[in-house]
Order: structure tokens, then C-alpha cells, then sequence
């Protein structure tokens, strides 16, 4: 919103529109980061099976949780300029927490309490699935990783909590955007 702050002051416009392009933008740049991927991955010699028809299905909760915070962030970052710089942190803690560089299959050896905050985050399930259907085919998916459903409801009510959050604190916040830019 910060950015385009004469846009918004100066027109009449659903203003939905800017969170949900910057998201759109960042879907279109993942596209196209998605082929060079997949040129490395068939040159380390994984084979395609039929589960890469499912990676759709890993995309849209992506979509809608990257969305869901897109709105939060970027209605708050109006209100407190601070927001981005504590985004930037946070975010790559994110990274560190979720399963990208490591399947979680493979932390047997973490203490419960670990292995719990892990499964808390909301992509951690998401990215532990995709990982399955892309890469590792034979490695157990997020339910068995997990240690069954029960242990994914945590992130599952944070991702829902997220994007609840995310719909009404912009819907409360877009009419005083114009005015508080």
C-alpha cells in the first residue's frame, strides 16, 4: 500500500486490488522459478510419477495463506510503519522453521517439545507434502510425518485464524487507508 500511496489517495478502486497483485506477481515469479526447478530436479534423476498432477492441490493453500497474509500485512503496515521491518525477521525465522531444507521425516532424534512447534507452523504440512509428491514419493506424507491428524489441527487453526484475520482486519482498515497514507 506504501508504495503505491498516489494511486491510492488519488483514485477510486476496490483497494483489495494491491495486496492481491503483489500476490499475483509473486505467484506468476514462483511459475517461473517452478520450471528452472524442475530442470534441476529431472537432472538429478528423479523421475516424474503421477502424484506431480497433485502439486495444484499444494499450490492453492499456498495461495490462499500467502493472500490471507498479504491482506494482514499490508493493512498493519499502514497503520504502523514498523510492520515490514518486523515482517522481514519473522519471515525468515519462517524459513528456518519450516521443513524446506530437511524433511521432517528425518528429525526423529528432536525432542517432543521441538518436533511440536514445528508442526504448529501452517506451511510446514503444506511444504512436508509437497515434498512427498514432488521428491520423495516413498517418504511418508505430512499425516504420517506429523504422527497422524491430531497433530496437524494446530496448524491447521492457525492457518485458518491467519486468513480470518488477514479478510477482517483489511476490511476494517481499506477505508482508512487514503487516509492514514
Amino acid at each position: 500500500m506504501l508504495a503505491h500511496e498516489g494511486i491510492v489517495r488519488k483514485t477510486q478502486f476496490p483497494r483489495l486490488v494491491i495486496p492481491l497483485s503483489s500476490v499475483l506477481v509473486a505467484l506468476f515469479s514462483f511459475g517461473l522459478n517452478l520450471v528452472i526447478v524442475l530442470v534441476f530436479i529431472l537432472g538429478a534423476g528423479i523421475t516424474p510419477t503421477w502424484t506431480w498432477l497433485l502439486f495444484p492441490l499444494i499450490l492453492l493453500p499456498l495461495l490462499v495463506f500467502t493472500a490471507a497474509l498479504a491482506l494482514l500485512l499490508s493493512a498493519l503496515n499502514v497503520r504502523f510503519r514498523d510492520v515490514a521491518i518486523i515482517w522481514t525477521v519473522f519471515a525468515t525465522a519462517l524459513f528456518y522453521v519450516t521443513p524446506i531444507l530437511y524433511p521432517l521425516s528425518t528429525t526423529p532424534g528432536l525432542p517432543k517439545v521441538v518436533k511440536d512447534l514445528l508442526l504448529i507452523n501452517p506451511l510446514t504440512p503444506i511444504l512436508t507434502q509437497a515434498r512427498t509428491w514432488i521428491l520423495e514419493p516413498s517418504a511418508p506424507g505430512a499425516v504420517a510425518a506429523a504422527g497422524g491428524w491430531t497433530h496437524l489441527l494446530p496448524a491447521a487453526a492457525i492457518f485458518v485464524l491467519a486468513c480470518v484475520l488477514g479478510v477482517w482486519v483489511f476490511r476494517r482498515e481499506a477505508p482508512k487507508i487514503a487516509e492514514l497514507l
